[in-house]
């Protein structure tokens, strides 16, 4: 991210450009296909934190592989047919396996330890998004679909008639399931039925003519049902004559809402809700926004028989699974290296982190940091942004903005920071008179789309320019005594993030350039702990403390920002409560100050 600093105000260099640390990410990934199993790959899944995926293929094997290298970890062998599903619980402590041998099995993701199996689960599997759940389809012929308890691995409730279970689904709230049905041995076409999970009644059903159900995906709000597609012959045999167009349903209602046209025979929401990947069986792969109209992004892919493919949590990588057997991943376009939304283990992190001083120890700790913990920082590969004291500093407290190329590194760096006899001298030495810290918060974020996309605009546009290779070889440090910085946490209702960061992408960054504040840094917390699903954070400045005050009345009162904001909010709120606001000084040792 490169941000650009109006003239009238001092230069400084607020380090951000995330340019190196892109490089260091792209160059940490083994960009080489991974040749994953013998047969087909008939599904892919990736861990929730995005450092593994997993694969299942023709030959009845599952593995899994570290992203970052494309080492494989382990293989899981316990199945005696063709696997078609493999899955992930959402805490990422669990792998989920299903085929044609009909027993779906759960498995040590960590170890690959076979834990239970569940009999007479077909070869369609999901976890609910509370991970307590699992739906499957049942084994050949039976044409139902199964609820299951995920610890005690006993069937809680049937869905009858769902046809033979090509694909299954739950809501993001675990409140519905869809199933997918359709093959050769049923006759040409399919149906997407959609079903409350809690009392098992059908809600929807969308008949497909011509057609088999491949895959099935909810969007965030659980209120459409997306779909692919195989298109069929009267003889029930793929038709490559017909456009494979990707469908989004209404899940109450099963009506077609929009096409994808072209877009091919599988499709999925990134985990982030933000975008759709799909699949053709040619080997086609694209990335298209979430909403209309639908923008499209091709992924370059070889022209191969393409079986499966995945996203990552935050959508950043795409993993395609081909009939050779080989995996291949890849950035999304517009996703990877330039950070959008959310953080894998491959993608540029920031961690903004507060510590509560103890009683008079204030001084005590920021003279640790400035005579020992940010060289130590940087010896270990450590980024620091920026280090702020709050005004009023009612809570005794320091907050600074700290970098890495990804989130293993960050786990690395500080592993390595911990243990370095240098530091606990220091430590130690500073607290020989009490401990300095009652408390430490932390919240890991990845810079959102926009910071890239207007980094590229000229200077004059209310961006602050940033410079990562600068700021670690600590180059760079104008003082701007005036500048005041103010930090901004936003929490969206349910389903109004995407809407949120749209509102901003377009409008507010420039109306808050129009009326003389900077933007430096949007991000989103990559946890779901810490409001990955509804928290958007960002730190801004401006001239002084007094001129705060003037930016936001011009803003607020600015008939630009008025009619964006109510044209965002047509249906309904964005913001669930007030924005937190908090005014910040730099300290004298900071990066930025």
């Amino acid at each position: 991210m490169k941000f650009i600093r109006k003239v009238t105000i001092p230069s400084i260099c607020f380090v951000m450009t995330l340019v190196s640390l892109q490089a260091q990410a792209q160059a940490a990934r083994d960009s080489k296909p991974i040749q994953a199993h013998s047969g087909s790959v008939n599904a892919l899944a990736f861990s929730p934190d995005g450092k593994c995926v997993a694969t299942a293929g023709e030959d009845m094997l599952a593995k899994v592989w570290e992203v970052s290298s494309g080492k494989e970890l382990f293989t899981l062998k316990a199945h005696t047919a063709r696997l078609t599903t493999v899955t992930f619980s959402p805490d990422g402590k669990y792998l989920l396996t299903a085929g044609w041998d009909d027993t779906a099995r759960i498995w040590d993701a960590k170890t690959g330890k076979l834990l239970r199996s569940l009999p007479g689960a077909g070869g369609s599997v999901a976890f609910s998004p509370d991970g307590k759940r699992i739906a499957s389809s049942t084994k050949g012929g039976e044409m139902n679909a199964l609820l299951w308890d995920a610890e005690a691995a006993t069937i809680l409730r049937t869905f009858k008639g769902t046809g033979n279970g090509n694909a299954i689904a739950f809501s993001p709230d675990g409140k519905k399931v869809a199933t997918g049905s359709g093959n050769a041995d049923t006759g040409p076409g399919g149906e997407v039925m959609v079903w409350d999970a809690e009392t098992g009644k059908n809600i929807c059903t969308t008949k497909l003519d011509s057609s088999v159900i491949g895959t099935l995906s909810f969007s965030s709000d659980g209120t459409k049902v997306l779909v692919g597609i195989v298109p069929q012959t009267a003889a029930g045999e793929p038709d490559t004559s017909v456009k494979q167009d990707v469908r989004i349903l209404e899940a109450e209602t099963g009506k077609t809402l929009t096409r994808l046209e072209g877009a091919g025979v599988m499709a999925a929401y990134t985990g982030d809700y933000t975008h759709i990947v799909t699949g053709a069986a040619d080997g086609a792969l694209a990335v298209w926004v979430a909403a209309a109209p639908y923008e499209k992004k091709e992924i370059k892919s070889p022209k191969a028989s393409l079986v499966s493919v995945a996203s990552s949590q935050d959508g950043s990588l795409i993993a395609a699974g081909y009939a050779d057997g080989l995996v291949r991943i890849s950035d999304a376009p517009g996703k990877g290296p330039s950070g959008e939304k959310r953080s894998a283990g491959s993608m540029p992190v920031f961690e903004l982190r507060t510590y509560h001083a103890a009683a008079g120890k204030l001084d005590d700790l920021n003279a640790r940091f400035r005579d020992h913990t940010v060289k130590l920082f940087a010896k270990h590969g450590i980024t620091s942004v920026a280090y702020f004291t709050p005004q009023p500093n009612d809570g005794n407290k320091l907050i600074y903005l700290l970098a890495f190329p990804n989130s293993e590194a960050r786990d690395k760096s500080f592993k390595e920071f911990g243990e370095d006899p240098e530091w606990k001298s220091a430590f130690a030495a500073s607290e020989a008179n009490g401990k300095l810290v009652d408390k430490v918060d932390s919240v890991i974020m990845a810079p959102t789309d926009y910071n890239a996309s207007l980094s590229k605009k000229a200077a004059g546009d209310g961006w602050i320019p940033i410079d990562m290779a600068k700021l670690k070889a600590g180059e760079s440090k104008p003082k701007v005594d005036s500048l005041t910085f103010e930090l901004r946490t936003y929490t969206a209702n349910p389903g109004k993030l995407d809407a949120l960061n749209a509102r901003f992408r377009d409008h507010t960054c420039k109306l808050f350039a129009k009326h003389g504040m900077q933007n430096l840094i949007y991000c989103v917390p990559v946890s779901k702990k810490d409001g990955a699903d509804d928290t958007l954070i960002y730190l801004i400045a401006h001239k002084s403390r007094a001129e705060a005050d003037k930016d936001w009345a011009g803003f607020g009162t600015d008939p630009d920002w008025i009619a964006a904001r109510d044209a965002s909010e047509k249906d309904g709120k964005i913001l669930a409560k007030p924005p937190v606001s908090i005014y910040l000084v730099p300290t004298d040792y900071s990066p930025i100050r």
